[in-house]
């Protein structure tokens, strides 16, 4: 798009110059002439402002998101499978001791998951696809809406609503059976979709203590807690 600018403001440039070499530096005056004249000027200063302003570099305005560059590559992630859980409801807490299955998508062969039960655990990374736009946080807020925690921000907490609406969660290697992974306390509902699977590698867990706010502690309290020991 800039290099087709600068070509037309340079046609239109030279058009001006063309124009003023025909404008006679020195005249007897008469109407007819004068006239001429004048529109000769109006037309390169016309011509030659217009060249000007297409040449001449824009400066972005500081309102408006600069766009990318047509060399960034365009990226969006695409489902490698898909949760089946018997947990069809989101439920914050009480995910102990749930098994799951993560079915690869057709176009994944089989042997996407060979050498996988080698590992005990995975890391699984979802989406949350049942939250709408409208609740999705970017700013702070009290973790689950509780007044008794502190207000912090969408980056300090492991909120569902979040920006890209993205979970992850270690699970249980149970085992496979060809394209379907079987897993343990995947916090994930049926339907979920699901964009990456690793194997844990204890080099890539926390090299020193995990320290976090008590606050955390509280919310974390029946998280992992079997469903036999929900209330409800």
């Amino acid at each position: 798009m800039q290099t087709i600018r600068i070509i037309i403001g340079g046609f239109m440039l030279a058009f001006a110059v063309a124009c003023a070499a025909r404008i006679p530096t020195s005249m007897q005056a008469g109407d007819k002439a004068m006239s001429k004249v004048r529109a000769d000027l109006l037309l390169v200063v016309l011509c030659g402002a217009g060249g000007v302003a297409l040449i001449w570099p824009r400066r972005a305005s500081p309102n408006v998101a600069p766009q990318p560059s047509r060399t960034e590559p365009s990226f969006w992630p695409r489902p490698i499978g898909v949760v089946h859980s018997p947990r069809i409801e989101m439920r914050d807490d009480f995910w102990g001791g749930v098994e799951a299955e993560i079915e690869l998508a057709p176009d994944f062969p089989s042997d996407s998951l060979a050498g996988l039960e080698e590992f005990s655990h995975a890391e699984v990374i979802y989406v949350f696809n049942k939250i709408s736009s409208e609740n999705v946080v970017v700013g702070a807020r009290h973790p689950r809406n509780n007044p008794a925690w502190p207000q912090v921000g969408i980056f300090a907490q492991r909120a569902k609503g979040r920006p890209n609406r993205l979970g992850s969660t270690i699970v249980r290697i149970v085992g496979h059976d060809g394209r379907r992974l079987r897993v343990r306390e995947l916090d994930a509902i049926d339907g979920t979709p699901v964009l990456d699977i690793k194997p844990v590698m204890a080099e890539f867990l926390p090299r020193e203590p995990v320290v976090q706010p008590q606050w955390s502690h509280e919310l974390m309290r029946d998280y992992w807690c079997s469903g036999s020991e929900s209330p409800g």
